[in-house]
């Protein structure tokens, strides 16, 4: 007895096995996305630990430099120094963190950077961010709260804590 012939041509198979091979390529695509997210937004998160971490260090040594005259006394060239020192020994533990001290009516007065891995010292405000700053440092004046902002980027996500 002879058994019925089912026609498979070679066509036929080559493209259900392109199809599969198409959709194992999606799947791992899609997995490998969202392993990606994830492991970014747990990084993102232990950032952000990290960053409120060093800004309740800069409030600890800033207040032992200002003591109890910290709302009156006359922010001078020698107490921009010392915070500056305070900030930079503050940070000194937390790689990547940058920060500063901020006042109302003169805005940064202290600023380090002590993990930057530059040629120098870097000391300066990043002027690309001073606007977010002097905004966050404005809604933590005003709600006499802590304030944080997360900003997100195509390669990198920016951090402020006041």
């Amino acid at each position: 007895m002879a058994r019925p012939v089912i026609p498979r041509s070679l066509r036929a198979r080559l493209l259900a096995l392109w199809l599969l091979l198409l959709a194992s390529a999606a799947a791992t695509g899609y997995l490998l996305f969202a392993f990606y997210s994830q492991s970014a937004d747990v990084q993102v998160g232990q950032a952000e630990v990290a960053v409120a971490r060093a800004c309740r260090e800069i409030v600890d040594r800033t207040a032992f430099v200002t003591g109890a005259m910290a709302s009156t006394r006359i922010v001078d060239a020698s107490l921009r120094a010392d915070l500056a020192d305070a900030v930079s020994v503050a940070l000194a533990r937390s790689p990547g963190v940058e920060g500063g001290v901020w006042t109302a009516a003169e805005g940064s007065v202290a600023y380090a950077f002590p993990t930057y891995e530059g040629t120098g010292p870097k000391t300066d405000l990043p002027s690309a961010e001073r606007e977010s700053i002097a905004q966050i440092n404005a809604d933590a004046l005003r709600t006499e709260r802590p304030a944080a902002l997360r900003r997100p980027s195509r390669t990198q996500a920016l951090l402020l804590q006041a």
